[in-house]
């Protein structure tokens, strides 16, 4: 009985959604990432400098945690401390975003930053494709499938 009891609740635990991850969807597929924080880089197409954005799953939403870019212009957050690092000014904005929509552009070489290396999104979408990056909650057996990362990197 004490066997049939561990069985059954080791089953129920796998089955439970313990971890959180971020979720990429496009017109063509869907993927999930393993790690929990993925940054998005892109060349501002106004200032022509670099620009990035550090996002967190947390539960249903994405929290930006980090700004960094180069120079100021339309959008740059002015109501909170700054600080310069390694050529960047940072802010940290700690917004809550239930989805991101981005729009691929090889102009500004969208790029998505992860633990496991850079995914420059441009080269693999045609300009004006859209993704989509949200969160995903998983059972162990659908965290331990294939990647993002492992998508686009098969694909080379």
């Amino acid at each position: 009985m004490i066997l049939v009891t561990a069985i059954v609740l080791l089953l129920g635990a796998s089955l439970y959604p313990w971890f959180t991850s971020i979720h990429l969807r496009t017109e063509k597929f869907s993927c999930d990432f393993r790690e929990d924080v993925l940054t998005l880089q892109w060349i501002h197409s106004v200032e022509r400098e670099m620009w990035r954005e550090t996002y967190q799953a947390e539960g249903d939403h994405l929290r930006l945690f980090r700004s960094q870019f180069k120079t100021f212009g339309a959008g740059t957050p002015y109501n909170e401390p700054l600080k310069t690092q390694g050529g960047f000014v940072e802010s940290n904005p700690n917004l809550n975003m239930p989805q991101i929509n981005w729009i691929i552009s090889r102009n500004v070489e969208s790029t998505l930053n992860t633990i496991n290396g850079d995914i420059p999104i441009h080269q693999y979408f045609d300009d004006y494709s859209e993704i989509t990056l949200s969160t995903h909650k998983h059972t162990i057996w659908t965290f331990l499938k294939d990647t993002c990362y492992d998508k686009f990197t098969a694909s080379n």
